[in-house]
C-alpha cells in the first residue's frame, strides 16, 4: 500500500512539493523488498553439513532467502575456521559460531550477535559408563580430550565445582571411540546432538555430564555478522535474519523433509537414524515450543561474559555495547522535524 501524506498539507506541517516528493520516494521505497537482482552473501557454517544447520537449508529450499532478495551460499566449516576473522575481513557476511565470539569482540574484532539458535549449548563432558564417573569432581587427576571450542565450558564447570586449575589434564581433541574405550583418556568434550549416537551405534554405553547442571549455561550455535555489514546493509541484515528464523521454524516442523534433503542434495553420510537423533536433540535445546527461535537475553550474555572473567579469559570491565543486535530498535523520526519545522 502506498504511503499517505495528508499530514504534509496541514498548516502546521506544510512543506514544499519537492521535499514532499523526496519524502514520498523515500518512505515509499521502504515498502519494497531488497534489490530486484538477488544480493549474494555467504553464510559460514560452524561445521560440515548436518541437521545442525537445518534452518538455513530450509530458508534456501522454501525460497525465504529468495523472497528477501538474497542469494545465499552456505560454506562448510571445520577446526581451522576462524569465524571472527572471516566476518571482519569480508570473507563472509554471516557465520554460525559459539558464544566464545564474545572474546573476539573484546579483542577488538567488531562482530555482532544476531540470534541464538540453541538456548542451551550442546557442549558436554562425555565419559564411558564403565568409568564410574558421575560428576565433575571425579575428573580430578584424570585426562579429558577437548577442542578449543568446548574447553571454556568444561573448564568453567570444573572451576565452579572447586577443582583447582590443572587438576584435570587436557589433551587435544580426537574423536576416536576405540581410544576412549581403551582408556587412553578418561573423558572428552562432545556435542550432545550427535556424538553420543555414534557411541550408541557401537554399543558403548556413555554418560553425559552437562555444564549447565553446574552453573555454566552458554548459548549454542549463534548467528553472527560484522559491524561493517550491519552499518552498510542494515535492511539486508534484517531480511537475512528474518528469513533464517523462518527457515528454522519450517525445518523443525518438517524434519523428515530436511533429512531427505541432507542425504540427497548435500550428500551427508550420516544415517537417517543419526540425523533423526540430531533433530530431536536440537529440538530439546531450542525450546521452540516455549521460546521464540533466535531469542537472546542480555542477562544470559552477561552470565557468559562473567564466566569468561572467572576463567581469566576476559577482563572484568568487558562491555556488551554494540555486540547484541536489536531486532526492534526504537525508531526515531526526529529528522522529520528538521525538514518540516
Amino acid at each position: 500500500m502506498a504511503p499517505t501524506f495528508a499530514f504534509f498539507h496541514s498548516p502546521r506541517y506544510r512543506i514544499s512539493g519537492a521535499v514532499a516528493l523526496l519524502l514520498g520516494l523515500f518512505l515509499g521505497g521502504l515498502s519494497f523488498g531488497l534489490a530486484a537482482t538477488p544480493q549474494k552473501v555467504v553464510l559460514q557454517l560452524k561445521w560440515k553439513h548436518a541437521f545442525q544447520f537445518a534452518g538455513y537449508y530450509a530458508a534456501i529450499e522454501e525460497g525465504y532467502y529468495g523472497a528477501a532478495g538474497l542469494d545465499v551460499t552456505l560454506r562448510e566449516g571445520g577446526p581451522e575456521t576462524r569465524f571472527a576473522d572471516a566476518l571482519v575481513s569480508g570473507d563472509c557476511e554471516y557465520a554460525v559460531a559459539l558464544s566464545s565470539m564474545l572474546l573476539d569482540r573484546a579483542n577488538g574484532k567488531p562482530v555482532v550477535a544476531l540470534a541464538a539458535i540453541l538456548q542451551h549449548s550442546p557442549e558436554v563432558l562425555l565419559v564411558p559408563e564403565k568409568s564410574g564417573i558421575n560428576n565433575p569432581h571425579q575428573m580430578a587427576g584424570r585426562t579429558v580430550a577437548v577442542s578449543p571450542d568446548d574447553t571454556p565450558a568444561l573448564l568453567a564447570m570444573f572451576r565452579n565445582e572447586g577443582i583447582v586449575k590443572g587438576a584435570v589434564k587436557t589433551v587435544p581433541y580426537e574423536f576416536d571411540i576405540d581410544k576412549i574405550v581403551r582408556g587412553d583418556f578418561d573423558g572428552m568434550g562432545a556435542y550432545s546432538i550427535n556424538e553420543p549416537f555414534l557411541f550408541r551405534e557401537r554399543g558403548v554405553p556413555v554418560r553425559l555430564i552437562q555444564p549447565r547442571d553446574y552453573g555454566v549455561d552458554f548459548y549454542g550455535d549463534c548467528l553472527f555478522t560484522s559491524e561493517h555489514e550491519l552499518r552498510m546493509n542494515p535492511r539486508r541484515v534484517s531480511a537475512f535474519l528474518d528469513a533464517s528464523l523462518k527457515g528454522w521454524k519450517y525445518a523443525m516442523h518438517h524434519r523428515e523433509e530436511i533429512i531427505d534433503l541432507l542425504i540427497s542434495k548435500y550428500q551427508v553420510k550420516a544415517s537417517r537414524e543419526a540425523l533423526r537423533f540430531e533433530a530431536q536433540q536440537m529440538d530439546e535445546l531450542m525450546f521452540s515450543d516455549l521460546i521464540d527461535i533466535g531469542h537472546m537475553n542480555e542477562g544470559r550474555w552477561h552470565h557468559i561474559g562473567d564466566t569468561y572473567v572467572r576463567l581469566g579469559m576476559l577482563k572484568p570491565d568487558y562491555s556488551l555495547q554494540d555486540f547484541l543486535y536489536d531486532r526492534n530498535p526504537q525508531k526515531s523520526y526526529a529528522w522529520l522535524w528538521w525538514v518540516v519545522g
